[in-house]
């Protein structure tokens, strides 16, 4: 088969209607972007419970290039995408969280070269690979990190820069430490860090936005999430937070509204900064049905204030 460039876009999110019944699994939602090759469905997409024995749950991809896992436990996955002889075209690790969220892999086929810039591997790591200590380094932190020792996880990291202070995957996990620990801006540092070694990582610039988001910076924020989706423009995640800068900037534009609308059904809450802003604009009906749509989510979080919300409109709109 002919090698070519593949990337994996797995976006995770926490089940919708069966959430409330069943509140320890995920639904586990993705695709697979590819080109020069044959049609999606000459492929496999593997999943496999690291933490477990279960039997990994094997599905073919959709014509276009998605698929889904309903049901997921919460765990730790190894995920492949195989052809139907079963060679491995790519692989790579996530997580599955309660809280849902999202993960962008990149990827590329086994024993083959990217384009320069079009893969997860730069002309910078071909000619200077990750040192053995560094990359133990790396391993070690992601095993403290499987156990919820995230203090070890974090010193393994810093230990793997101090070897090698461009390895690019540590900095972004380093970064995603600090923002699971609410330390904004030492997360945007490493996050940057990321984008100067691979200007083209819709990973990194993604991950600064939302960094520089949280500590309100919505200018450099709006600049980078804008620069993920040049790279990676079908990417749910970047549409979300595309919406939520330009809700932070008060810029209640069209475009604005067309990138929560997008992201609204992977995330529910976008629903919610669509009503508010649905409500600026006067627009109240499509405002009550963004709420509607929320509850009918299943999320737990905000029901009170929502339906109390959803209420206060419905009385006010009553002719």
């Amino acid at each position: 088969m002919k090698r070519s460039l593949f990337l994996l876009c797995l976006l995770i999110v926490a089940a919708n209607l069966s959430a409330q019944q069943n509140p320890d699994r995920v639904t586990l939602r993705g695709e697979v972007l590819f080109e020069g090759v044959r049609s999606a469905n000459d492929f496999v997409v593997e999943l496999r419970n690291i933490s477990g024995a279960a039997i990994p749950v094997r599905l073919p991809l959709m014509l276009d290039g998605t698929f889904e896992f309903r049901n997921a436990e919460i765990a730790d996955y190894e995920v492949k995408v195989t052809s139907r002889s079963g060679e491995i075209v790519l692989e790579d690790f996530i997580k599955a969280r309660e809280t849902g969220g999202w993960v962008l892999l990149r990827a590329h086929p086994r024993n083959s070269i990217p384009p320069a810039g079009g893969g997860v591997i730069s002309v910078q790591r071909l000619l200077h690979p990750i040192p053995n200590k560094a990359e133990a380094e790396f391993v070690r932190s992601a095993e403290a990190s499987r156990v919820g020792d995230v203090k070890r996880s974090i010193r393994h990291l810093e230990n793997a820069l101090r070897i090698y202070p461009k390895y690019m995957e540590a900095h972004n996990n380093l970064g995603v430490a600090y923002m699971n620990q609410a330390q904004f801006v030492k997360a945007a540092a490493q996050f940057r860090d990321v984008v100067t070694l691979d200007p083209l990582s819709d990973k990194g610039h993604l991950n600064l936005a939302l960094a520089l988001l949280a500590l309100r910076q919505y200018e450099e924020a709006e600049s980078s999430v804008r620069r993920a989706l040049e790279v990676s423009p079908r990417s749910i995640p970047a549409h979300y937070a595309l919406g939520q800068v330009l809700y932070g900037e008060k810029k209640n534009t069209s475009e604005a509204l067309e990138s929560l609308q997008k992201a609204a059904e992977d995330f529910p809450n976008a629903r919610l900064l669509l009503a508010d802003m649905l409500l600026v604009r006067g627009a109240f009906p499509e405002a009550v049905q963004e709420l509607r749509k929320y509850l009918e989510s299943g999320l737990p979080q905000k029901r009170e204030e929502v339906q109390s919300w959803l209420d206060q409109l419905t009385r006010t709109i009553k002719p």
